[in-house]
């Protein structure tokens, strides 16, 4: 009895592996004959195999094989014409009027992952906006996913669904997850003046009435990116962040802020205006957090760059007097024997650089300030000095007057800190030597002892 029920159930078990395997034979033979209808240069047999999908994937619902065919479509999709894709467009789009949310969820993400296609089809403006009133939360996530892509993509749909996500942000029935997910959808609503003006309007009153850390880093960056695509309100926007970095406690605030603020040094570094960048200075020098003053000297660096934001000013003394600064911290850490070579060259640019701006433009107060800084910092970190007189040396040329002679007095300065320093530039620098005690009052013994001081 055993026995036979044993080789019964061997032999069911045979069927069963025997059907699995006709069927997995037909179903790629299936599958091969669509493929060839895909690849067909007559449009009307690719068309057939597109609409036979649907049909495969009911009578055949191997995941391997299902995907295998969505690879094939998407190959199609991706490479056909405009009609083909229109066929498989078709296809896709009936799936949303499904009574299975999940089903419509997923329709409505293809739907926003091809929105540069689709971005104009009312239908399509129809359905993503029906589900975002539905309390399915797959779907609603779903619709704001491809609401973020249309509105990016149409202007019509941007400014039609203004007033709808309005209505779920206030909505005391809308999470705050979905709130959250709402708001960077107004980053796109830039086409038109009125718009971006509403946009604005609202967030500043969801900035006042939401304090909470998210809302406020989610809000403050919609509305840079908004000033970004708009333009016209970079000031504006830059003078919030800078409001919320100086005032708001939270660390959190302050690194999102300045990113914020560099975004918009990079993409307008024309619109900010000196309140903004003393502002950043003021924070930098006040931060107690190294990887705040680390973020917000990324965008002085960001501004430096442009030439459109002159960050001196025609301030050569606050330049002169910084550049100090940076020297006498560098010359500190010397003399308590932490010595930071990467701080001393950077000493060294700085005060070379802002030397010859001051010569450039004949700020003689300001240079002389450059150049003690210059002698100072050649006393304690003599492997300086080479530049820098070399960099002095260039400016003698076109300098005359009280400049020429301040630039001939640092450099002899540094001849007596290094003796054989001016040695390489004596053939040069003679001439210019002369020509300035020649230039020189009578009176003035000092300036003819110069030229004495280079042999």
């Amino acid at each position: 009895m055993a026995a036979s029920l044993s080789f019964g159930t061997l032999m069911n078990f045979g069927d069963k592996t025997s059907n699995n395997s006709d069927s997995w034979q037909d179903a790629n033979t299936a599958l091969a004959e669509l493929d060839k209808g895909l690849r067909s240069s007559k449009t009307g047999e690719q068309c057939e195999a597109i609409v036979r999908f649907p049909s495969l994937f009911e009578k055949y619902p191997f995941p391997i094989l299902i995907n295998s065919a969505l690879l094939k479509l998407a190959d199609v999709f991706r490479v056909g014409s405009n009609f083909l894709r229109l066929c498989i467009l078709k296809r896709i789009y009936s799936v949303i009027h499904s009574n299975d949310p999940v089903a419509r969820a997923i329709t409505v993400r293809v739907l926003g992952s091809i929105a540069c296609i689709v971005s104009e089809r009312k239908n399509v403006h129809h359905s993503i906006r029906s589900s975002l009133e539905s309390h399915d939360q797959v779907e609603l996530e779903a619709a704001i996913f491809a609401t973020d892509r249309l509105c990016a993509q149409s202007r019509e749909f941007a400014s039609g669904l203004y007033n709808k996500i309005v209505q779920l942000i206030e909505g005391l029935s809308t999470p705050v997850e979905m709130k959250l997910k709402l708001i960077p959808i107004f980053r796109h609503m830039h086409y038109d003046l009125q718009l971006t003006a509403k946009v604005h309007e609202l967030c500043s009153s969801l900035l006042a009435s939401h304090p909470a850390c998210h809302f406020v880093v989610v809000t403050l960056h919609t509305l840079s990116c908004l000033a970004v695509s708009s333009v016209i309100d970079i000031p504006k926007q830059a003078e919030l962040l800078l409001k919320y970095l100086a005032q708001d406690p939270r660390k959190v605030v302050k690194n999102h802020t300045l990113t914020d603020l560099r975004m918009l040094a990079k993409g307008t570094p024309h619109m900010w205006r000196l309140q903004h960048i003393e502002a950043l200075c003021e924070f930098i020098l006040s931060s107690c957090y190294d990887n705040l003053k680390f973020a917000a000297l990324r965008t002085m660096v960001t501004l430096s760059r442009s030439v459109a934001a002159d960050l001196l000013n025609c301030d050569k003394a606050v330049a002169a007097l910084t550049s100090e600064l940076l020297v006498n911290i560098a010359v500190a850490g010397i003399k308590s024997d932490k010595e930071d070579v990467g701080l001393c060259e950077q000493a060294a640019a700085a005060v070379e650089s802002c030397a010859v701006v001051c010569c450039i433009s004949g700020q003689l107060q300001p240079l002389k300030v450059c150049l003690l800084s210059m002698n100072s910092l050649v006393d304690s970190y003599p492997q300086a000095a080479s530049s820098l007189v070399e960099s002095v040396s260039s400016l003698l040329p076109t300098s005359s007057g009280d400049v020429a002679l301040a630039l001939c007095r640092a450099m002899v300065t540094m001849a007596t800190q290094i003796p054989s320093v001016l040695t390489p530039l004596r053939s040069e620098i003679v001439s210019h030597f002369a020509k300035v005690v020649i230039s020189a009052d009578d009176d003035s013994k000092e300036s003819k002892d110069l030229v004495v001081c280079v042999f």
